[in-house]
């Protein structure tokens, strides 16, 4: 039997709203390999309001084959973040390619053109090197902001004493979330409420928002664990098994650069 894949051209392309009923039955199929069937709750109608209504919650590739017919093969979806530390990025939410047309190098093809949209977008170094002008452009004057931030100020004298910074995210089975990057309360002002303050401030504008989720990471020896427990925070790395990866500097660069692709 002649491979489909041999005689067809394959490309990878920006979704459409139109490729939405079929990244939906993937995100269906992903949840049963994962055995997470139960989690998947959103449909075809929320993942076209969520991706292509301004502002879009996420961004998505496709895997189109294209001989007699054309297929939506697999899919890669994701959206923006942001470190204080490293700035603008892109999380990976999903990537999926459908069993038929695995180990043929789609997959390796799909994250490619994440990554390569990535060292696009970024265009920055590694390290902690913001400066107050990058923070004032990403927060201030880009369209969307690439983060939203709370302050704890006292009146008198005028001091900013803490911060919460967020960003929206994207869940495949859950919809609009938010990522808490850093809740901060200086030294001294610690151990009276201010920290528990702001994390409220950050929930309540999760919950304004319409999301569904509020994520965040914590360092292990991060005494604030029990804090985020005792609300009722679950740690999804012992609950649920997730590790969590991160692709920069070289390894970045050598993702993106090799993919070939055919673009639509």
């Amino acid at each position: 039997m002649e491979d489909v894949a041999s005689t067809s051209e394959v490309v990878i392309r920006d979704a459409e709203r139109e490729d939405m009923l079929e990244v939906d039955k993937m995100i269906q199929e992903l949840a049963v390999y994962e055995k997470l069937t139960d989690d998947a709750r959103l449909n075809a109608a929320d993942l076209v309001r969520d991706g292509f209504d301004s502002p879009a919650a996420f961004g998505c590739k496709v895997l189109e084959v294209r001989g007699e017919q054309r297929v939506v093969a697999g899919y890669a979806l994701y959206y923006r973040t942001y470190s204080t530390c490293v700035g603008r990025g892109l999380m990976l939410e999903d990537l999926y390619v459908r069993e038929r047309w695995r180990r043929r190098g789609f997959g390796r093809r799909l994250f490619a053109a994440v990554a390569a949209e990535l060292a696009d977008f970024e265009k920055m170094p590694d390290g902690p090197k913001l400066t107050v002008e990058d923070l004032q452009r990403d927060g201030f004057e880009l369209e969307p902001p690439a983060f939203k931030c709370k302050v704890a100020e006292i009146p008198f004298p005028s001091e900013v004493i803490g911060y919460a910074l967020y960003f929206p995210t994207y869940s495949t089975w859950e919809g609009k979330a938010i990522m808490l990057e850093d809740l901060y309360v200086c030294q001294k002002y610690r151990r009276r409420g201010v920290g528990n303050a702001l994390f409220t401030a950050t929930v309540l504008q999760a919950v304004k928002m319409g999301c569904n989720r509020v994520d965040f990471h914590v360092l292990a020896w991060n005494q604030a664990r029990k804090f985020y427990e005792a609300i009722g925070a679950k740690n999804l790395t012992e609950s649920e098994q997730w590790c969590y990866y991160r692709l920069s500097g070289d390894a970045l660069a050598l993702a993106s650069s090799k993919t070939k692709l055919h673009s639509a």
